[in-house]
């Protein structure tokens, strides 16, 4: 706000009527109110012209009710600022961090997968080469009999062959297809077999020895007496893939 009186001549000096004084007689000027601004009109005496502020405007302020200054009011929005500035920057730099952080373990993680599939496909390609007592189909049961030779795991009329001293007849799976007195290589149990198809993934099989094959079901031969029966020889990794464990 300011406010404005009639200019005068005061001993030959322009200058604002006095206080308290008037003007009886002669023309007096008048202000007009420009954009921003209300108030004005003639000046008789004192004419007031006010600014036009939106309430509590941020930054302005009125010193001694004649001045604009600053409020410091965007100086302390600015201050605030800088400061969750900074402490995005604080908290971005800890976030990326952890992301080269966790992207190294993730680099070890693969590394460390990588090997073990590497040592699970050494594993896995691991056979031995035994010779077969009779034909063999790929994917057969296979055992040994008394005189070291494979055979297919099956039951014939109610006995178990290949006829054994021992129940523990079960050496692995044919691979190779074979005659008798003819190479056959057989994959053994700590590796796991390819060749399968339709398994159920992560159920357990046995030996079928209706078929020389596997099953999932746990059965007793009739030519084994008692309580006896087959015990697992692996587990399915996924549909094709059958994983031995143990011996029968």
């Amino acid at each position: 706000m300011a406010i404005r009186r009639s200019i005068v001549l005061i001993s030959g000096q322009e200058t604002e009527i006095p206080i308290g004084d008037t003007i009886d007689a002669g023309v007096v000027g008048s202000i007009t109110a420009g954009s921003g601004l209300d108030g004005g009109g003639t000046l008789p005496t004192e004419t007031t012209i006010n600014v036009l502020l939106a309430p509590n405007p941020s930054g302005l302020g009125f010193v001694d009710n004649k001045y604009l200054a600053d409020d410091g009011a965007a100086q302390r929005l600015g201050e605030s600022a800088l400061a969750s500035g900074n402490y995005a920057l604080s908290v971005g730099s800890t976030a990326l961090a952890s992301g080269v952080a966790g992207s190294t373990l993730a680099g070890t993680a693969q590394a460390s997968g990588n090997a073990a599939l590497a040592g699970i496909n050494a594993a896995g390609d691991t056979v031995k080469t035994f010779t077969a007592a009779g034909a063999i189909s790929p994917g057969y049961a296979v055992g040994l009999d008394d005189a070291g030779r494979v055979q297919s795991v099956r039951i014939t009329a109610g006995v178990i062959y290949p006829t054994v001293s021992t129940k523990t007849n079960f050496i692995g799976i044919a691979q190779t297809a074979a005659s008798s007195g003819l190479g056959v290589q057989v994959r053994l149990p700590g590796t796991y077999d390819r060749s399968n198809t339709s398994l159920t993934p992560g159920a357990v099989y046995y030996v079928d020895p209706t078929t020389s094959g596997f099953t999932t079901t746990s059965g007793q031969p009739p030519a084994w007496s008692g309580a006896v029966s087959w015990a697992p020889i692996g587990w399915a990794l996924n549909s094709t893939t059958l994983i031995l464990t143990a011996m029968v």
